[in-house]
């Protein structure tokens, strides 16, 4: 239990830092996914334990939940962006509507109120310039995003599975059990 969680916490963590700076810089970092691939098993791996030998079901878990999160986190970040969008030209509607009623007390003239239906133009962080962000939509997703997200599958499997090889007992490096007596027992 204690692995899942962490694995969640790494994978929900990583990728909200990803989408932040997507968002903060107006650039497309596909390749970012291939960090919470990394992430995700580093969490997973570490919450097992320095002493846990290696584990495919770890790192199966690891890989799933970083594509989980990978996917997930572009259906929120698209959702999230289209919400926005639609605020924006509820805004723009609004002020032309006041603009409109302005007038209309004004001059007694009647004016349609037209929604634009542009990309959203939000000012890049640190910046005075706008950017434009499309509406994503599923044609957004290209073939090397899904390169990416293999690679950080791959990432996720290697770093949760973990170092220590399970292999065969070495015999004369363990002692053989000891009877009650104090004597060895000759099994």
């Amino acid at each position: 239990m204690r692995v899942l969680i962490s694995g969640l916490i790494g994978a929900a963590a990583s990728a909200a830092a990803w989408f932040y700076l997507e968002h903060a810089t107006g650039h497309e970092m596909g390749w970012l996914a291939i960090a919470v691939g990394l992430i995700t098993g580093l969490c997973v791996n570490a919450a097992a334990g320095p002493s846990a030998r290696e584990s495919t079901g770890r790192a199966a878990l690891a890989a799933i939940l970083a594509l989980a999160a990978i996917v997930g986190g572009r259906v929120v970040y698209a959702k999230v962006m289209q919400n926005i969008s639609q605020v924006k030209n509820v805004g723009n509607v609004v002020a032309q509507v006041d603009e409109v009623e302005a007038e209309d007390d004004a001059g007694d003239e009647v004016a349609a109120v037209e929604v634009d239906e542009e990309p959203l133009e939000l000012p890049a962080a640190g910046t005075g310039k706008a950017i434009r962000l499309e509406k994503p939509t599923v044609d957004t997703v290209s073939e090397v995003d899904f390169l990416y997200m293999g690679i950080a599958a791959l990432a996720a499997y290697i770093t949760g599975k973990g170092r220590n090889p399970v292999g065969p007992v070495d015999a004369e490096a363990t002692e053989p059990p000891v009877e009650p007596d104090g004597e060895p027992s000759s099994v």
